[in-house]
């Protein structure tokens, strides 16, 4: 019998929210350190050697989506790993070993990128992953996407960077200039393809406007060096693929307006309340508070580091704390203040933005009685979510958080603990 060695294996997962690499080959070349947006908050960005601006198309409420697939191909034989119950034993260490039968998986999603602060140095984007739900969009994740103007991780590239790559191929790299479909047109591109022994990847860039295309990965895993007799084992391989979906400027009614004062003292904000869960006919009622912590901000946006604590369902069960970052501004629908004045020209149902892709429409919602006064609401919902955010109509802070999610009856609901 051949001798079992160990075997960790490390399988990709399907997430449904893929992301291209930002080392873009002959691309990165021409990118060399420089200064960040505003008040320098992301030290370590870079501008371009070549063009440091963005593309002519690319400003501050600039909208970007894309189609994301992602699947994991099992391979044959099993997976192999250490375990001390396992039934097969190393003749010579006396290590257990557990197989497993490998597993396929796939998913699509969504990923939207606002870009929320832009010079010609860096820019700064609001990310947001949706899961595809019965034919809408479902939020599941949100981040920040930060990087250089004329390039930020791959996102865009500025033209005269694109036109710049000499055509032809060689091991690491293949550039080819051509031509492909997009919304049922064809438009003029530049491809990079970056062979290697376990797959591929490939980025597709529309020569006039800078924009990513597509961007498509390839790997075949290690197969397992331990088998069984007589087992035939491979490797897994994992697909990704990122498609454009389309391109757009939101336009709110706050989006030009100049900053509350309740922004220039911001450091924090806590929210209180609950987390309601009334899924399989049973509800169940746990306490939340979520965090705001000041990363940095300029005129119009800023970054923070975002704390969710949930406590325990049953007693005796400890909290779970989830960290995340975030970014907003006032060219988003649900910043973190709101300019007082534009709050008090808003009217009931007041339809804001509907979103071509994820299909969410914003609107104005109800009046509220607060703490210190009226409270204007902001709804964004679809089928299967619904946001609402409630601004104080005095500061224009948001004092109020309330989620659901359709799908699986689940709801928070929050109200502003403390500001400063």
């Amino acid at each position: 019998m051949k001798k079992l060695a160990l075997w960790l294996f490390a399988a990709a997962v399907a997430s449904g929210c893929a992301r291209p690499p930002s080392s873009l080959g002959r691309v990165s070349a021409l990118v060399a350190p420089g200064a960040g947006v505003g008040s320098g908050a992301f030290n370590g960005g870079v501008g371009s050697s070549e063009s440091s601006g963005p593309p002519p198309d690319i400003h501050v409420g600039s909208r970007i989506t894309y189609w994301n697939g992602s699947a994991l191909i099992a391979g044959k034989g099993f997976n192999w790993t250490p375990d001390d119950e396992g039934n097969w034993v190393d003749p010579d260490s006396g290590q257990h070993y557990g197989k497993s039968i490998k597993e396929g998986t796939a998913s699509t999603s969504l990923q939207e990128y606002t870009v929320v602060a832009l010079d010609d140095k860096q820019a700064i984007l609001a990310l947001t992953n949706y899961a595809l739900r019965q034919g809408t969009a479902k939020t599941f994740v949100a981040s920040i996407w930060a990087g250089p103007a004329a390039s930020p991780n791959g996102l865009w590239v500025t033209p005269s960077m694109l036109l710049n790559l000499p055509p032809g191929t060689d091991k690491e790299h293949q550039t080819i200039y051509g031509h492909w479909p997009v919304n049922g047109k064809r438009v003029d591109c530049v491809i990079m393809k970056s062979p290697n022994p376990n797959g591929h990847q490939f980025f597709v860039y529309d020569t006039h406007s800078g924009l990513m295309l597509d961007f498509g990965s390839t790997n075949v895993g290690a197969a397992s060096p331990v088998t069984e007799p007589g087992e035939t084992n491979t490797g897994n391989t994992s697909i990704a693929q990122i498609q454009f979906s389309g391109l757009r400027q939101i336009a709110l009614p706050w989006t030009s307006a100049p900053d509350p004062d309740c922004a220039s003292s911001f450091h924090e904000m806590e929210f209180e309340g609950r987390n309601i869960s009334a899924g399989s006919g049973r509800q169940f009622t746990s306490s939340l508070n979520v965090k705001y912590t000041l990363a940095s901000k300029g005129a119009g946006w800023v970054t923070c580091n975002v704390t969710r604590t949930q406590g325990g369902i049953v007693a005796g069960v400890s909290p779970t704390t989830l960290q995340s970052k975030m970014a907003t501004g006032s060219c988003m629908p649900n910043p973190l203040w709101i300019n007082p004045d534009v709050l008090a020209k808003l009217q009931p149902g007041q339809l804001l933005d509907t979103d071509p892709v994820t299909k969410i429409e914003t609107r104005v919602g109800k009046s509220m009685d607060g703490p210190h006064g009226p409270i204007i609401t902001i709804d964004m919902q679809d089928q299967i979510e619904m946001r609402e955010y409630g601004y104080d109509s005095k500061t224009g802070q948001l004092v109020t958080i309330h989620t659901l999610d359709k799908e699986l009856a689940l709801e928070d609901i929050l109200n502003l603990k403390s500001s400063n």
